[in-house]
C-alpha cells in the first residue's frame, strides 16, 4: 500500500527479490503488474485467480475503502509513505507521463489541487492518516521512502 508517488515500484522490486530469494530473473523478465497486480485494475480478479499464495498485491486505495476487508483477512500489509513535498513533485511529473491522468497546466495549479486533495486518489494527508490509524488493527509495517533510502 502506498499513496501515489511514494515508492510503490521500488517496494514491488524489493518484495519481488525477497519472494524469489534474491533471484533477479523474475524482476528482469516479468512485468511488475504481473508480479504484484493492482487491486484497482480490471485484470485483477484473473491475476488473483492465477497466482499462488503468498501473493504480492499493489494498491493506492485509502483505508476507509480497503481496511475493513483486510481486518477480516490474514493479509500482511506494507505501507510506504513519502514526504508530501517530494510526492507532489513526483506526482506532478508522473501526470506528464501517464496518458490516463490529466496533464497539469502548471506546477502551481497542480500543487493547489494536491493540497486540496482533488488529485487522483484524493488527499495525501487523508491517505497517510487513514492508514496510520490502522496500525493497531492490521498486521502492518509502516515504512517511509526516506527510510528505504537509508
Amino acid at each position: 500500500l502506498t499513496p501515489t508517488s511514494a515508492g510503490t515500484t521500488w517496494m514491488q522490486e524489493i518484495l519481488t527479490l525477497l519472494f524469489s530469494f534474491g533471484d533477479a530473473r523474475p524482476a528482469k523478465t516479468i512485468p511488475n503488474w504481473e508480479r504484484a497486480p493492482w487491486l484497482e485494475q480490471i485484470y485483477f480478479r484473473e491475476a488473483l485467480r492465477d497466482t499462488e499464495t503468498p501473493r504480492l498485491l499493489t494498491t493506492h486505495l485509502p483505508a476507509h475503502v480497503l481496511a475493513p476487508a483486510l481486518q477480516r483477512s490474514k493479509a500482511k500489509v506494507i505501507y510506504v509513505a513519502r514526504n508530501p513535498k517530494d510526492v507532489a513533485v513526483s506526482f506532478y511529473h508522473f501526470h506528464h507521463l501517464a496518458k490516463f491522468l490529466p496533464d497539469p497546466s502548471s506546477f502551481d495549479a497542480f500543487l493547489t489541487q494536491f493540497l486540496e486533495g482533488t488529485v487522483h486518489y484524493g488527499s495525501w494527508f487523508d491517505h497517510v492518516k487513514g492508514w496510520l490509524g490502522q496500525r493497531h488493527l492490521l498486521d502492518i509495517l509502516y515504512v517511509t521512502y526516506e527510510e528505504l533510502h537509508q
